[in-house]
């Protein structure tokens, strides 16, 4: 089955590959001749030419004042390829993908097919078969303040206030779950049981609704292979990828590059995968700021918007890896 799939993989990688680099696209773009290219190989290509422009292959006539726009479609089937490709060979990807095939609907951009240790359900059935919700409340910081081992959060920004993040079932994916006393979402095999979570894909919305003020929490993502951390407004669709809408932020580790996102517009951060992210959110004065607090606080990104509507933790997590997760250290103010 492994050796198939790789070869399918292999053969749909042909169609993915930019004739000027030749690698598989980064961010592509079409022209309007339908050739696609690199957005960066092609801007490279075209770069110093005469006021009449051609395609590369065809050497069709690129009109002028025409602007380069990433092809959606092929940036998607891009990201699918490059993880099928990169787990096709382990049985995390196998067992998954078997499993996804049998119970969910094909979802563009949900690469996910989350696997799991069960041991830790977050849900419980009812005799009807139907999932009874039990949102999760956190433990008090005067407990956490008694229990040895917990300290305050390292560099605490001033004048803002650390949130402590509770998670309830109805606001997650399916294929995720919450272990509390280990305050982290992991990926785990689906139950049979019905369960008609926030999200088509696998993502998790936390129960904290901010409208005013400056607030701010870290996410440890060093047990995940990829993942996004950021926000959204409570509209945000069930089935609308973080930071890839209006209406959504967020830091994201995928393809091994660190990429900001919004509206569907991603912004390169030339650093390394960071493995605790610090998100820092002023709704008063518009701004949200991610930080790397790997060894010092380092500014990764900070961004100014006129929030509208209140604002809301969100999470994604691509969850081929078995106990694929993302943790919520238990600092206390």
């Amino acid at each position: 089955m492994a050796l198939l799939l790789e070869e399918l993989l292999t053969d749909i990688g042909t169609y993915l590959t930019c004739s000027i680099c030749l690698d598989i696209f980064t961010d592509p773009v079409t022209l309007t001749c339908g050739h696609s290219y690199c957005m960066t190989c092609l801007e490279d290509c075209l770069r110093g030419r005469a006021k009449t422009k051609d395609c590369p292959d065809c050497r069709g006539k690129i009109r002028p004042g025409f602007k380069l726009y990433k092809n959606v479609t092929l940036c998607n089937i891009v990201d699918v390829h490059y993880y099928h490709k990169r787990f096709a060979s382990t049985e995390e990807f196998t067992k998954g993908h078997e499993m996804e095939a049998m119970e969910d609907p094909v979802v563009i951009n949900d690469t996910s097919s989350e696997v799991t240790d069960d041991r830790f359900p977050d849900v419980t059935a009812s005799h009807d078969g139907r999932v009874q919700e039990l949102p999760i409340s956190p433990p008090s910081n005067d407990r956490y303040s008694a229990e040895a081992g917990f300290a305050p959060p390292p560099h605490p920004l001033p004048g803002a206030s650390f949130s402590w993040l509770t998670f309830n079932p109805a606001q997650g994916h399916r294929c995720l779950t919450f272990l509390p006393n280990e305050h982290k979402v992991v990926t785990k095999r689906t139950s049979s049981a019905y369960h008609d979570g926030r999200f088509d894909i696998s993502q998790w919305m936390a129960e904290q609704e901010f409208s005013e003020g400056c607030h701010y929490w870290d996410v440890d993502t060093s047990a995940s292979v990829g993942w996004a951390v950021g926000v959204s407004y409570p509209s945000i669709g069930r089935r609308d990828q973080l930071g890839r809408t209006a209406n959504s932020w967020c830091l994201e580790w995928s393809r091994d590059k660190l990429c900001y996102w919004h509206d569907n517009i991603g912004v390169f951060i030339k650093h390394g995968c960071p493995s605790i992210v610090r998100l820092a959110l002023d709704v008063t004065n518009g701004t949200l700021s991610f930080y790397s607090l790997s060894d010092s606080q380092t500014l990764l990104h900070c961004v100014e918007e006129g929030f509208t509507e209140p604002v809301r933790p969100v999470f994604w997590l691509f969850g081929l890896k078995l106990n694929n997760a993302l943790s919520f250290p238990p600092w206390v103010s």
